[in-house]
């Protein structure tokens, strides 16, 4: 696919969860060190429509987008190979109904983390020198593959979301209905989506159990 200063781009697709889902691949064009080149994964914010995500102003398919564009420009220009994950449901990865509700951070994550472990399959890369970037709610991905693994050497979070899942929900309960930390009478519905999608895994799932985020 089209690339930019300095690097050429293709696309990579990978299996996460029994989803293909595909990562843009940014390889600078000078010539690599000896043990490849040093990685980045970037993972970018919430898209408010997911399918059209890596869609220009023009119309044309140029991933990661015009919001996300100088990322690889940057950073392939300081020789690394960056690798921009769509995530399920974005573009034309498959998995467009995780692409809704206070999980949809979760799932992302899973599909960095195979990404991860599919890193192997890729050429001219250096194993040993994984890093990883996020902006918004990428930064709250980014946060938790942290937690997860121990491959990524360091990482960087711009304007990132925080807090865990609860916190989030009441936040956003707020932001749809001011009163909604005012008084017990009324519907947090953020709160209420959560605990529908929870409830439909069954009662053996713990939840509140496996929120790294938690504190």
């Amino acid at each position: 696919i089209e690339g930019g200063p300095g690097f050429t781009a293709y696309l990579y697709s990978y299996s996460s969860a029994g989803l293909k889902v595909h990562a843009l691949v940014a390889k600078p064009v000078e010539a690599s060190p000896l043990r490849g080149y040093p990685v980045l994964i970037a993972n970018h914010g919430h898209h408010p429509e997911p399918p059209k995500y890596g869609i220009s102003s023009d119309g044309t398919d140029r991933r990661p987008g015009d919001y996300y564009r100088r990322i690889p420009e940057l950073f392939a220009a300081k020789g690394f190979m960056v690798i921009m994950p769509d995530f399920r449901g974005h573009s034309d990865s498959e998995g467009t109904e995780f692409t809704e509700g206070m999980l949809e951070s979760s799932y992302y994550t899973e599909d960095v983390l195979n990404l991860l472990a599919g890193l192997n399959s890729l050429e001219g890369h250096d194993p040993e020198n994984i890093f990883m970037w996020g902006h918004s709610m990428g930064g709250e991905v980014t946060l938790r593959s942290l937690l997860a693994t121990d491959r990524v050497k360091g990482a960087s979070m711009w304007s990132s979301v925080g807090g865990d899942i609860w916190d989030q929900c009441y936040y956003y309960s707020r932001y749809e209905d001011p009163m909604a930390f005012d008084s017990s009478e009324t519907s947090k519905s953020a709160i209420e989506r959560l605990q529908g999608r929870i409830a439909a895994f069954g009662a053996a799932f713990d939840y509140e159990g496996s929120e790294p985020l938690l504190h």
